[in-house]
């Protein structure tokens, strides 16, 4: 089967339904094929990071170079 962008319009309308079907039958989600390489960290530790780098920065308003580094380091040790 074709895929829509590979059928003329007057196809496509005369059986919709079949190229929604073919549409969804080749989705994924992204998050199932993410590489967990290296850098990968996981959600819990992305979280504590976040939120530490959050308060230190009032929200993120107060962004000052140096403190990404150091809240990071110490969200690291939680």
């Amino acid at each position: 089967m074709k895929y829509p962008f590979e059928a003329p319009l007057e196809e496509l309308q005369a059986d919709l339904d079949t190229y929604v079907e073919v549409v969804f039958s080749c989705l994924e989600s992204e998050f199932m094929v993410i590489p967990k390489g290296r850098g990968f960290i996981e959600y819990p530790v992305f979280a504590r990071a976040y939120e530490a780098l959050k308060q230190a920065t009032n929200g993120f308003i107060s962004l000052h170079p140096d403190v990404p580094a150091v809240v990071l380091a110490s969200a690291k040790k939680i």
